[in-house]
């Protein structure tokens, strides 16, 4: 993260600051402020003590988190656009070789008027965009309905309901009062199941038990069943673990449960961040263990478990992570790191694969454009 803020800061301060049209001492005011922005995650862990969710006021944590993500897609924006400026140098730098004369790379560098002009427009934009996704990505949650029509559905799950929530990130801002909203909200939905795939705290317990004793409130005919996501290995594995169980959260840890009613099968693996803190590791085909006719539902923080998941009999596979990249066009570049899947719903060699967008976000990037927090109503349907 060290590397990334360096690099951030060199390149928007070489390639954006230095080129504003203003004086001198704006100049040297914004640098000082971009080198705090750029290296805001240090700063934040130097005041609060802690990386993952610094014990500071939220409206810190967010306006902190706001002033990166500026500084961020600030310098996202400048990279096409310096990349214009470098081919039409390089096309002229070209024709002037060819054509015998001196070969001119100092228009790269010496001042452009109009392209200050266009690194001030894109700071503007910069922070409308910022603004923004910040809204979207701090506001409630929406509800989106999927439906999985399947042969493999057995008669007694048809019509069949699962509530899917992902990523909740309790933290100083993902506060009680808010997974209260949450749940009232998810509790509109009278699922048959509620399903929870990971990430559900930052912090320490005195932070997050409160809010996730909320969770025991979910209504579901049949129960609520979770599995851990990397980020509860950051902030006391054990103790999270501890807290959703109180709550009545029956967490599966490379286990399963039968759920006669429905004649399906509920299954559930830790998650892969377990070796750093040698906790266990998941184990897929312990936790997909039954009869190989039943119908499998698979709890799974990452998705990129869906293909060994299809191969060892799994038919729906329920998974969070991703965030559903938070950025519209990111999902590529997220999705390549999990497995090809970054949102949506997939079919992985006959199994259904649902990815959330995450119901909340981490409030130390909290921004979405494009990809908005959900939380997921599943209606099995057997064809």
């Amino acid at each position: 993260m060290t590397l990334i803020s360096l690099l951030l800061f060199i390149f928007v301060y070489w390639r954006g600051i230095r080129t504003l049209p203003c004086p001198w001492y704006v100049k040297g005011g914004l640098t000082g402020l971009a080198g705090v922005i750029a290296f805001k995650f240090k700063v934040i862990r130097i005041l609060g003590g802690s990386y993952f969710a610094p014990n500071l006021p939220g409206w810190f944590i967010i306006f902190m988190a706001w002033l990166f993500a500026v500084l961020f897609i600030w310098g996202i924006m400048l990279i096409p656009i310096d990349l214009v400026l470098f081919f039409q140098t390089f096309s002229k730098a070209l024709r002037c070789g060819l054509q015998g004369k001196k070969t001119k790379w100092s228009c790269f560098f010496r001042k452009n008027p109009l392209l200050d002009k266009i690194h001030a427009y894109a700071l503007c934009l910069a922070v409308i965009f910022a603004s923004i996704g910040a809204c979207y990505g701090l506001g409630m949650p929406r509800i989106r309905h999927v439906t999985v029509a399947s042969a493999r559905v057995p008669r007694e799950a048809d019509g069949m309901k699962i509530t899917l929530l992902a990523d909740l990130h309790v933290d100083r801002y993902n506060d009680q009062k808010r997974i209260r909203r949450i749940v009232e909200k998810a509790n509109t939905l009278d699922p048959d199941i509620v399903c929870i795939a990971g990430d559900f705290a930052d912090g320490t317990r005195k932070q997050h038990k409160a809010a996730l004793k909320e969770l025991g409130k979910l209504r579901s005919v049949s129960g609520i069943f979770g599995v851990p996501g990397n980020h509860e290995y950051y902030c006391g594995y054990k103790k999270v673990i501890a807290c959703l169980k109180e709550a009545g959260v029956q967490m599966l840890l490379n286990e399963n449960r039968f759920l006669e009613k429905y004649n399906v099968r509920i299954c559930g693996i830790t998650d892969k961040q377990a070796l750093r803190y040698k906790e266990q590791m998941p184990d897929i085909p312990k936790a997909l263990s039954g009869k190989k006719e039943e119908f499998k539902i698979f709890l799974s923080h990452r998705p990129d478990t869906a293909r060994q998941a299809a191969a060892l009999g799994a038919a729906l596979q329920l998974s969070g992570h991703t965030h559903g990249g938070m950025v519209w066009g990111f999902d590529l570049l997220v999705g390549a790191l999990n497995g090809g899947c970054a949102w949506g719903e997939h079919d992985i060699n006959g199994m259904t694969l649902v990815i959330s967008n995450g119901t909340c976000i981490w409030s130390s990037f909290p921004i979405r454009l494009g990809r908005p927090g959900e939380i997921i109503l599943i209606t099995l349907k057997k064809i």
